[in-house]
């Protein structure tokens, strides 16, 4: 890990040479997006943009050329497969540098769930798929296998576009999520050894996400008994909800860690824990059970009250 970083904090060209080398190797495209954000924390907003674009834009290009050996080449395909890696590459480089200048994860992490709250919004309303054309009409030709043999009304294409959109909001947000995360752990395994772990361990929902959060559900428990109720409304509301609700999972498993770390409970406690999170039925009670300490964390600070609980003198 250590000749890995040192390649990746050399001269630009390297980090650009390595960036591009992952996107021609399968299964390696999101691990240039780490280096991205490794390099924008680490060395500055200027050369993390410039390795993140640079890299992915000849990773694309190289790509390109050599599929030429195999199939013909096409514009159109090299023009979408440069949008989806701008597209993921350079949002990604923003939240980036705002965890640079603000050094805090969870600011940076509940400022990301409110953009891509308002993105899905957007996305929604003005019917704009991020993306590409091939990914979103396979999605869409699913959706209408499963929908087979039902009569196409008004009401089911809405749920259709919905369930699409959604789907496209969630990937691309738990996907920057982890991204992140990858890009602040490696940092600071190298720099700055168990900071992040603490860091994570202290994250917090965020009063006002709470909040509105709270809100919104209930004016959409208001709205599905409501002769005023409307079929868009209820699906906009739900799918921020939904958003809203990974958000407040993360934060619950934050909880776990923390109560791990602070009592010194045996690592194979929390192997077990994930561990369910594989099993059918229990991974959705401990899906539930994780938003619950995230709703309640957002209004009262658990760990102060885990300590106040545990050790009367704190």
């Amino acid at each position: 890990m250590q000749a890995l970083t040192r390649i990746v904090l050399g001269p630009a060209w390297q980090g650009i040479s390595l960036v591009a080398l992952c996107y021609l190797l399968p299964f390696l495209s999101l691990f240039a997006l780490v280096i991205e954000v490794f390099i924008t924390l680490r060395q500055g907003i200027v050369k993390g943009l410039i390795v993140g674009v640079g890299g992915t834009i000849c990773g694309v290009l190289a790509e390109f050329l050599l599929s030429g050996f195999f199939i013909e080449l096409n514009v159109t395909a090299l023009t979408q497969a440069l949008y989806w890696a701008l597209f993921l590459a350079l949002p990604l480089w923003g939240f980036a540098a705002l965890l640079r200048q603000t050094v805090s994860l969870q600011y940076t992490l509940q400022v990301m769930t409110l953009v891509f709250m308002g993105l899905f919004v957007f996305s929604f309303f003005e019917q704009i798929s991020f993306f590409p054309r091939v990914i979103h009409n396979v999605i869409n030709d699913n959706i209408l296998k499963i929908t087979a043999g039902q009569k196409i009304t008004q009401d089911i294409q809405l749920i259709n576009q919905f369930v699409i959109y959604l789907l496209e909001i969630v990937f691309i947000y738990t996907t920057y999520v982890f991204l992140i995360m990858m890009g602040r752990a490696w940092q600071s395994y190298i720099f700055m050894p168990k900071e992040f772990s603490k860091e994570f361990q202290m994250l917090r929902p965020g009063s006002f996400i709470t909040l509105s959060l709270a809100s919104l559900l209930l004016m959409e428990i208001i709205f599905s008994n409501s002769i005023l109720s409307n079929g868009m409304i209820l699906l906009i509301l739900s799918g921020i909800l939904l958003i809203g609700a990974i958000w407040l999972s993360i934060t619950g498993l934050a909880y776990i860690h923390w109560v791990i770390a602070e009592y010194n409970i045996p690592v194979r406690v929390l192997a077990l824990f994930y561990l369910s999170l594989c099993l059918p039925i229990i991974s959705s009670i401990v899906f539930i059970m994780l938003l619950l300490i995230g709703l309640v964390d957002g209004f009262k600070d658990l760990r102060t009250i885990t300590l106040r609980f545990l050790n009367p003198k704190v």
